[in-house]
């Protein structure tokens, strides 16, 4: 696992202290899977974040706005699942 950043050694809140040390516990494939699935939520929330930012988007009807929203996880889905990504990789390296 990566050092940790210096504001996360500073926090005091309970539950980020409770995770940090539930990911150092971590080791082998296991943090590899962890960081993974923690980058894959990132990247989803980048891409609705990016939608919604969108120009028009608002113009949209909710049914419009929940396709794109939909298409864009499913794109990055994709896009993590092709040959090489971390998250193929991650598996192939362990099995």
């Amino acid at each position: 696992m990566a050092p940790l950043k210096s504001a996360e050694l500073k926090s005091q809140n309970p539950h980020t202290m409770k995770e940090l040390a539930r990911r150092a516990q971590k080791k082998g494939f296991e943090a590899t899977l962890e960081k993974s699935k923690r980058a894959l939520k990132q990247a989803e929330f980048d891409a609705r974040k990016k939608v919604k930012q969108s120009p028009g988007f608002d113009a949209l009807s909710k049914d419009e706005q929940d396709s794109q929203l939909s298409k864009a996880v499913k794109d990055v889905n994709a896009k993590r699942l092709v040959p090489g990504s971390s998250l193929v990789v991650a598996y192939t390296n362990y099995a």
